[in-house]
């Protein structure tokens, strides 16, 4: 009976691997943060991605980071030292792209408490940044 039926094939099932990718141009990073505020207790998962994109805007508009979507997280972290950021910036910005990278990508249910806690210590260290650079 089942050779009959054919054989069915399942689409994929979406990941967070496979969310949808960064977008080329970030919001500016308060627009990134108020969105995360809304949606860390409905959607925490989505709402530490809004995070992490409110910490990416920030440091690129410090001149800390180059608005380059194809690095890794642990990549940007390396480079922030050669791009102008203290040890105390670079070891705050590691530590919040390790959690958000073992929260987000281990597919584990991301709890509203922990998403709130990433957001309130990444407004913390963006509060930290210098003014965009012109």
């Amino acid at each position: 009976v089942r050779a009959a039926l054919g054989r069915r094939t399942r689409a994929p099932r979406p990941t967070a691997r496979t969310a949808a990718p960064l977008p080329e141009v970030v919001d500016k990073g308060g627009v990134h943060l108020a969105r995360a505020h809304g949606l860390i207790v409905h959607a925490p998962r989505e709402g530490i991605r809004e995070g992490l994109l409110g910490l990416l805007s920030a440091l690129e508009g410090a001149g800390l980071s180059r608005p380059d979507r194809v690095r890794t997280n642990q990549e940007l972290a390396r480079e922030l030292p050669d791009r102008g950021a203290s040890a105390p910036t670079v070891r705050e910005v590691r530590d919040l792209l390790d959690w958000y990278d073992r929260a987000f990508y281990s597919l584990a249910r991301v709890e509203p408490e922990e998403a709130r806690r990433f957001l309130l210590a990444v407004e913390a260290l963006v509060e930290t940044l210098p003014e965009a650079r012109t």
